[in-house]
C-alpha cells in the first residue's frame, strides 16, 4: 500500500512537471512572438518622429533624438500589453 502511494505522487510530480514546463514554453513563445510586433511598431513610430522633425521645422539635433526616443519608449510602453493580451487570446483560440 505504501508502495503503491509513492508511485501515485511521483505520477502526479510528473504530470506536473510537464504541465508546468508546457506553460513556460507557451509563455516563451507569446514572448517572442509580441516582442516581434510591439518593437518594430515602437522603432517605426521613434524613426517617423525623427523624419517628421528633419523636415518639418528647424529643431537642433539634440532635441529630434531625445524627442524620437521619448517617442519610442512611450509607444513600446502602450504597445506592450495591447500586443501581448492579443497574442495571448490568438495563441488560446489556436490551442482550443
Amino acid at each position: 500500500m505504501h508502495n503503491c502511494a509513492l508511485q501515485q505522487l511521483r505520477l502526479e510530480m510528473i504530470d506536473y512537471k510537464e504541465v508546468t514546463m508546457e506553460h513556460e514554453q507557451v509563455e516563451k513563445e507569446v514572448a517572442r512572438k509580441s516582442a516581434m510586433i510591439y518593437l518594430p511598431i515602437s522603432i517605426g513610430s521613434a524613426l517617423l518622429f525623427l523624419l517628421a522633425t528633419a523636415f518639418s521645422g528647424d529643431y537642433p539635433l539634440m532635441a529630434r533624438v531625445g524627442g524620437m526616443v521619448w517617442v519610442g519608449l512611450l509607444t513600446l510602453i502602450v504597445s506592450m500589453p495591447i500586443v501581448i493580451s492579443r497574442v495571448k487570446q490568438q495563441f488560446r483560440g489556436n490551442r482550443q
